[in-house]
């Protein structure tokens, strides 16, 4: 998550729902950290297909994120010219539109 995402759910007063979270298993303190991680990713597996959680709800906020993106007069285009380089960029004015 980025810090925009952050900031923006804290603004917007996001809470998370205690219940949302259960603990599924407590790994030993006493081994070593490798030994807990490798034991911690041996007990989660079955675990997500016992208990069949739903994944990735971040996917699926209730409120699209509203980030005040800035904006720019400029198009940013890859140098379709240049095919030695291409990282160049060209920074070409965007036209302008309408009556006049």
């Amino acid at each position: 998550m980025t810090s925009a995402i952050v900031e923006q759910l804290t603004n917007r007063g996001h809470t998370v729902n205690e219940d949302a979270f259960k603990v599924i298993y407590r790994v030993p303190p006493y081994p070593s950290k490798t030994v807990r991680q490798q034991h911690l990713a041996t007990a989660e597996a079955p675990a997500i297909r016992l208990f069949n959680p739903s994944l990735c709800p971040q996917k699926r906020f209730v409120e699209a994120l509203q980030l005040s993106w800035p904006r720019s007069e400029f198009i940013c285009m890859a140098g379709v010219d240049s095919f030695h380089d291409l990282l160049t960029l060209a920074i070409d004015p965007v036209p302008e539109t309408g009556d006049g």
